[in-house]
């Protein structure tokens, strides 16, 4: 018989024990549609500890893609989130909102990097050296890809009048965040990491 100590994550506990990684810290770069969708996946999950990272405030096309409410609007979204995260679990999360504090995110379990532009996830990169950090990523596609650490190629960077003006599903960032999801727990329980190609066109995700 199944005994499950925590009741909140029932469900999820009697599909696949992970108690022994649930104190694992989880480093999220990037707070937006993956960031932010994939703390809270992992939150649900029993994940307890989370350090965030993101500059950004919270604007109105960020509601279709992002777990905001309307009274969010003008918040920081590491802030909003780490608010989040407690009121839905009690998960704790330490927000960072300058690049010189990101060092110490060197110390995390498992880094992700969620960045959505160049510059940023190049600095991601530069962390992953010695450390475990897996780079997930949207295409205007429709396509993603969950890529650990060398094996992962910073995309070229694109020069946008409007950099939030591209095409993007919620079908691509939740199977991107679910192939991100088991990826960490994958690599927490096992060491092993594993990459990922997600084509929303054809609901596929597929190992690498």
């Amino acid at each position: 018989m199944n005994i499950v100590s925590d009741r909140r994550f029932l469900h999820e506990t009697l599909h696949k024990n992970i108690d022994s990684i649930l104190n694992k810290r989880i480093s999220i770069l990037g707070c937006g549609a993956l960031g932010a969708n994939l703390a809270i996946s992992l939150a649900r999950r029993g994940f307890k500890y989370f350090w965030l990272v993101d500059f950004d405030k919270i604007e109105e096309h960020n509601f279709s893609t992002q777990p905001w409410r309307i009274q969010d609007l003008g918040r920081t979204k590491a802030l909003t989130l780490a608010s989040e995260l407690y009121m839905m679990t009690k998960a704790q999360a330490e927000i960072y909102p300058s690049r010189v504090q990101t060092a110490r995110l060197l110390q995390g379990d498992a880094m992700v990097d969620c960045f959505d532009n160049h510059e940023a996830r190049k600095i991601a990169q530069e962390f992953s050296i010695g450390y475990p950090v897996v780079h997930a990523g949207m295409s205007n596609q429709n396509t993603g890809e969950v890529t650990w650490d060398i094996r992962y190629t910073v995309p070229p960077d694109v020069k946008l009048n409007d950099p939030c003006n591209y095409p993007l599903s919620r079908t691509l960032i939740e199977l991107t965040v679910i192939a991100t999801s088991e990826s960490v727990i994958n690599f927490l329980m096992t060491g092993n990491k594993q990459d990922y190609l997600i084509n929303a066109n054809k609901l596929e995700i597929r190992k690498i």
